[in-house]
């Protein structure tokens, strides 16, 4: 079972020290009818009981872009990855004031699973320098 968080920090309340914690980004396109390019970060935890695993996340939009033939141009894409890098190092920057290990991986979500895009509630995004920061 996949329980979806809406805000990081809901995420976070929910995790001890014992926890298994993955972070990632995703990069993937979106197909509409102009079609963009996302970039997501990952946070989940997967939960081990005796019916069964349960994969707690919560994935953080980091941007988005319009793309062409399924591909964003290359100055946009460089410009979500830095983006999106910055947000990521400032996930594992909370996990570690939460004293919260992680490991650098994503729990592999079934084919048909619809994930529920949550708020980056304890990270601000800086406009002026394109960056994301922790909330400490």
């Amino acid at each position: 079972m996949y329980v979806g968080y809406t805000t990081l920090s809901g995420l976070l309340q929910e995790l001890t020290a014992k926890d298994l914690v993955y972070v990632g980004l995703i990069e993937e396109s979106q197909p509409t009818q102009v079609g963009s390019w996302m970039i997501e970060a990952i946070v989940s935890s997967p939960f081990f009981h005796d019916t069964g695993a349960v994969v707690r996340y919560c994935a953080i939009p980091m941007g988005r872009t319009a793309c062409y033939a399924g591909v964003p141009l290359p100055e946009e894409r460089e410009k979500l990855a830095r983006r999106a890098e910055s947000g990521l190092e400032a996930i594992k920057s909370l996990l570690e004031n939460n004293g919260l290990a992680y490991h650098p991986a994503i729990v592999s979500m079934p084919r048909d699973l619809r994930i529920m895009h949550g708020e980056a509630d304890l990270l601000t995004y800086d406009k002026e320098t394109d960056v994301f920061r922790a909330n400490v």
